[in-house]
C-alpha cells in the first residue's frame, strides 16, 4: 500500500481507508452482536460478562479503524495494540465459554472472527513501515 501526499495533508490508500470501514463496520455489528446476543442465526451467551467483552471487542474495533483512517505510523502503532487487544478479548471469550462452540455455526462464527481480527493485525503490521511518521 501506498501513501499519498496531497498538499500537507497525508491520506492513506484505498486498501487502509477501506479497511478501516470494514473495521468500523465490523466493530459495531459487534457491539450490536453483545447487547442483543444474536446476529441472524447466530447467538451468543446472553450475560453481562459476555455483553461487556463484546463491546470491548466491538470498540476496539471502532477505534482502530478509526486511528488506521489517519494513515500515520502514530495512529497505526495504537491501532495495532487495539487489534492484538482485540484478538485476546476473543481468546478470552472463548475460553470463558462466553462464545458457545456446541455447533458447527458457532465454530464458524468464531473461527472467522478470529481469522479476520488476526488478517487486519498482519496486514498493519507488515505495512506500518510504509506509513509516514
Amino acid at each position: 500500500m501506498r501513501v499519498q501526499e496531497e498538499g500537507d495533508t497525508t491520506r492513506a490508500s484505498l486498501g487502509f481507508e477501506v479497511m478501516s470501514v470494514v473495521m468500523i463496520v465490523l466493530g459495531i455489528a459487534e457491539a450490536a452482536t453483545s447487547f442483543r446476543h444474536r446476529f441472524s442465526i447466530i447467538a451468543t451467551t446472553a450475560s453481562v460478562t459476555e455483553a461487556v467483552a463484546g463491546v470491548s471487542v466491538g470498540a476496539c474495533y471502532i477505534a482502530a479503524g478509526s486511528l488506521i483512517f489517519k494513515g500515520r505510523q502514530r495512529a497505526a502503532r495504537m491501532a495495532l495494540i487495539l487489534l492484538i487487544l482485540d484478538v485476546l478479548v476473543r481468546i478470552g471469550m472463548v475460553m470463558g465459554y462466553l462464545f458457545p462452540v456446541s455447533t458447527s455455526t458457532q465454530v464458524i462464527r468464531t473461527a472467522g472472527g478470529m481469522v479476520i481480527a488476526l488478517t487486519f493485525t498482519l496486514i498493519l503490521a507488515v505495512k506500518l513501515p510504509s506509513l509516514p511518521e
